[in-house]
């Protein structure tokens, strides 16, 4: 087993995606099953360009990078959507004048007006992270958007840690709708399998004998944006990998070098 800590940019990590595993898509692999799997790291299977999953990406950014890091990776359009003479508004969607406006603007691309309306929704979540005593604490000396990559159990395989604190200890940020839900969104969403991949892999990068405690913080991306720290401890997480990560990574193993991706279904069920 062999994990590196890689210094790259986010655009150089997503392009190792078709060839290096991840949390995420070993959790394809377990859920939906090898074919899946083997569809998703080649981008045809779970596309997350969804609005909800844009926003995301944009807090993470904002709250653990800052404003500048943002404007660089946002592009804007700054021709203005088409007016109205008569009414003196917005062509509706559907008029000729906004479909040829929209014709020219890049795909990726949002309006100015777009991107001021973002950083009102973004800045009171900023604000209530860093109001947060605990969640203040980790996050005032570290690094963001950290990679590791290597071999695991004869898998390629990547992590992009959200934030690691000096003394490696991983933190990673999740907008909610509300926290109250928290507990069971993690349950439901695989944190806990996430970050024992994540720890095994920063464990491996280091040195260590142990797996370190890891840290979610989680802010409501509406009103009243509360805010929470909520820790998996290392014995945990540990015992997580052992018995479910590691045993996932020898399977895939197994249909990597077979060149096999069953659905799972290849045998009569009875029902």
């Amino acid at each position: 087993m062999t994990v590196k800590l890689i210094e790259e940019t986010k655009q150089d990590y997503e392009d190792h995606r078709s060839t290096h595993t991840g949390a995420h898509t070993l959790s394809t692999f377990i859920s939906k099953g090898p074919a899946i799997y083997i569809r998703q790291m080649d981008g045809l299977y779970g596309s997350s360009n969804s609005k909800a999953f844009a926003f995301g990406r944009h807090a993470h950014t904002y709250i653990l990078e800052g404003s500048k890091v943002l404007d660089q990776e946002i592009e804007i359009f700054h021709e203005p959507a088409p007016i109205n003479e008569k009414t003196g508004k917005p062509y509706t969607a559907s008029s000729a004048p906004y479909k040829a406006w929209a014709s020219r603007k890049p795909a990726c691309s949002i309006s100015q007006a777009e991107y001021d309306d973002l950083l009102d929704s973004l800045w009171p979540l900023e604000q209530s992270v860093m109001g947060h005593d605990i969640a203040r604490g980790l996050l005032t000396d570290g690094s963001p958007e950290v990679s590791f990559r290597g071999m695991l159990c004869g898998v390629p395989v990547q992590s992009r840690v959200d934030w690691l604190t000096p003394n490696a200890k991983i933190v990673d940020l999740k907008t909610c709708a509300d926290i109250d839900d928290f507990e069971q969104n993690a349950k439901d969403f695989g944190y806990r399998f996430q970050m024992a991949f994540y720890g095994h892999m920063v464990r491996t990068a280091f040195g260590q004998d142990e797996m370190d405690d890891a840290f979610l913080i989680a802010v409501e991306k509406k009103e009243p944006h509360r805010c929470g720290v909520f820790r998996y401890t290392g014995d945990e997480l540990c015992a997580v990998y052992y018995t479910e990560v590691e045993p996932a990574l020898d399977k895939l193993s197994k249909c990597i070098h077979n060149n096999a991706w069953p659905t799972g279904y290849e045998n009569l069920i009875t029902l």
